[in-house]
This record gives structure tokens, C-alpha cells and sequence, in this order.
């Protein structure tokens, strides 16, 4: 059974674990207090060298970052093509491999825009804001907090509903991501 090493203060820990809690994934939770440094400490840098979270462990796969662990899970437990669209289509024509890898690529650009885009003006917006001041008692920088809204504004509104792109009315990794993030604002 796969090992999900996470923080709920870690938007990337969140969005694996709303995938693992809707399909009911039987995937072990080990929580990493960032807070308390737990990801600093020998125990946790002997399974996770990064120190960083989310984490997952299946058997000799040891896997970093949210994007690829979702990837891994819904194709381990073949969730739906709105949670990691198959790269080959389900016949051997033509034109449905073709289908199946645009719909792969619209995929992976919609997660990649976001983890450029929302995540990293999020970022930067909510540790400069709340988190640095009140979680770990640094000053905030105003200047980047105030960049961080900028870059994450950039999506503009209804950026959600432009995301639908891979499967309408259907959720998806990449929503789900999206959405986690943007909800702290």
C-alpha cells in the first residue's frame, strides 16, 4: 500500500490527498508537521532526502512533488481520464491515439500554467502575508506579497471554468490543484 507523507498547510499535500479521499484510494496518510520541522528531522529526511512534502513511497518507488504523485495514483488505480488523461486511446486507430494525446497535452499544459502561474503567485502571496508572519514568525516582504497577487491575478476571472478544457462538468487533477490553491485567496 502506497505511503502519502503531507502536511495539511501544504496546498500540493492537499490537492493528493482530495484525490486519494474521493476515490477512497487505500493509500497510508503519515502526517509531516511543517510547523514542528518534522521534515527537517534524520527520521523523515531517511525516507524523504528532499525534506520536502507531499511524499509518496510505493514499495521502491520513492516520488517528490503533487503533479507527479496524482499522476502515479490515478494511473495505478485507473481513475477516470479527467484525473490523468491516458496518453493512448482505448482502440488502435489513428485518430484515436491522436485524440487521446491532445487531450494529454491540454492536460499537462493546464497544470503546468498553473503550477507557473496560481501556485506561484499564491505562494508567495500567502507566506508573505499569513503564513511567515504567524506560522514561523519572519517578517512578511510587502513588495512580494504584493508581486505574488499580481502574478496570481494574471489567470483573471473564470480562469476555473477555462480549465474544463480536458472534460467539462467533470472534476479534474488539474482543477483540483487549481482550485486548492486559489481558495486561499
Amino acid at each position: 500500500m502506497p505511503n502519502l507523507y503531507m502536511d495539511m498547510m501544504s496546498q500540493p499535500s492537499r490537492a493528493c490527498y482530495i484525490l486519494c479521499k474521493k476515490h477512497g484510494l487505500p493509500v497510508d496518510v503519515h502526517m509531516i508537521r511543517l510547523d514542528k520541522a518534522e521534515h527537517r528531522k534524520p527520521a523523515y529526511l531517511q525516507i524523504n532526502p528532499l525534506g520536502k512534502v507531499p511524499f509518496l513511497v510505493d514499495g521502491e518507488l520513492h516520488l517528490p512533488e503533487s503533479v507527479a504523485i496524482m499522476a502515479y495514483l490515478a494511473d495505478k488505480y485507473n481513475l477516470p481520464d479527467a484525473w490523468h488523461p491516458s496518453s493512448s486511446g482505448s482502440s488502435s486507430s489513428s485518430g484515436e491515439l491522436a485524440a487521446a494525446q491532445q487531450r494529454r497535452a491540454v492536460y499537462e499544459a493546464a497544470v503546468q500554467w498553473l503550477q507557473l502561474t496560481v501556485r506561484f503567485g499564491c505562494t508567495r502571496l500567502l507566506f508573505h502575508s499569513v503564513i511567515g508572519p504567524r506560522v514561523f514568525k519572519v517578517p512578511g516582504v510587502p513588495e512580494v506579497a504584493a508581486e505574488g497577487h499580481k502574478v496570481s491575478t494574471r489567470a483573471g476571472p473564470g480562469w476555473p471554468s477555462r480549465m474544463h478544457v480536458v472534460a467539462p462538468q467533470q472534476h479534474t487533477a488539474s482543477l483540483c490543484i487549481g482550485v486548492v490553491r486559489v481558495s486561499l485567496l
